[in-house]
């Protein structure tokens, strides 16, 4: 009975500390754990307060210069002399600026920002020539129809009689249909008057 109430006093004892040994060891290794996140997280900040002090330092601001209607060439050597990098993303018709010219640049011009940042450059493809549709015996209303959406103008001229076609419908055009115009260009059209009317005085016998 002594030896058995001695036995379990000494497991006892040494249950008890195990279980401190354990406790320490997982309070120390929580705090170190604790440390190194804490020295992660200082060095990414302190990383990131030398690449923002690194990039501020390295680039100043500049203005964006204006470049609309310049050519193509010229904007590039211009942009690149700030320390940008110019790049070309889209032709696109204009009605005013002629080809390999400049029309816009995104960031727009007059915008400060930092050197060695993309800026998008926008060219002309000069005007659109486009294919004069058939307007012959169409009225007004259908052309309007028909040029929906387009910049090609519609001019009057004077109207004549005609015995084919019906008046307020188009009897003649110039530029004649399938031949090309600018998009900005003119349509000349004459309208019908309709037949002309033989009037004959009657004679009185």
């Amino acid at each position: 009975m002594k030896f058995e109430q001695l036995s379990n006093h000494l497991n006892t004892s040494d249950t008890f500390s195990d279980e401190i040994r354990s406790k320490r060891n997982t309070t120390i290794k929580n705090y170190l754990n604790s440390v190194s996140n804490l020295l992660l997280v200082i060095g990414l900040i302190f990383l990131g307060y030398m690449a923002y002090q690194a990039y501020f330092l390295k680039y100043e601001d500049v203005t964006l210069p204006q470049v609309e209607s310049q050519e193509l060439a010229v904007v590039s050597r211009q942009l690149s002399s700030l320390k940008l990098q110019p790049k070309v993303v889209k032709y696109d018709y204009h009605l005013s600026i002629p080809e390999n010219h400049v029309i816009r640049t995104e960031p727009a011009s007059g915008r400060i920002i930092k050197q060695g940042r993309t800026v998008k450059v926008y060219v002309s493809k000069g005007k659109q020539e486009l294919q004069v549709p058939s307007l012959i015996g169409k009225n007004l209303s259908e052309i309007s129809y028909i040029l929906d959406g387009s910049t090609i103008q519609i001019q009057e001229m004077d109207r004549v009689f005609s015995h084919a076609i019906e008046a307020g419908r188009v009897v003649s055009q110039i530029p004649d249909a399938n031949q090309y115009i600018f998009d900005s260009g003119v349509i000349q059209i004459s309208l019908s008057k309709g037949s002309p009317v033989k009037v004959e005085k009657l004679m009185d016998y």
